[in-house]
């Protein structure tokens, strides 16, 4: 049986304007200190942060903004529970402009180990062609 995992309705309502690229929305809500920017997606079972999960979908502008947050902004080497991170996506993905993005944040640390494959994440910032 699966257990159902309770989450506020502010919570939801800044998950889903993460996922669909609402960054005016997203802004406002972090301004108005309604959500923290490190929360966690209580309905996923890895835990990614909005970070993440705007790394996953590809949406650089959303990641930019999360970067951008004010009063705090978001973690560019949080983890999931399996040890994803938002760089980690971007290599995945093969996604120059998503590395680029989260390379501008000094703190960003490129060399770690994927805990789920044990191999060490390698960034190439070469075009997918």
């Amino acid at each position: 049986m699966a257990r159902q995992v309770k989450t506020s309705p502010i919570l939801t309502e800044f998950f889903n304007a993460v996922k669909l690229q609402n960054c005016e929305k997203v802004k406002k809500m972090l301004k108005k200190r309604e959500v923290d920017v490190e929360a966690v997606d209580p309905t996923d079972p890895v835990r990614p942060t909005a970070i993440i999960i705007a790394s996953e979908l590809g949406h650089v502008d959303m990641v930019r903004t999360l970067m951008q947050a004010k009063p705090k902004h978001a973690d560019v080497n949080a983890e999931t529970r399996l040890g994803r991170r938002a760089i980690w996506w971007a290599a995945k993905r093969k996604d120059l402009d998503l590395a680029k993005q989260l390379l501008t944040d000094k703190t960003l640390e490129i060399n770690y180990m994927d805990k789920e494959s044990g191999k060490e994440i390698e960034i190439s910032l070469h075009d997918k062609n």
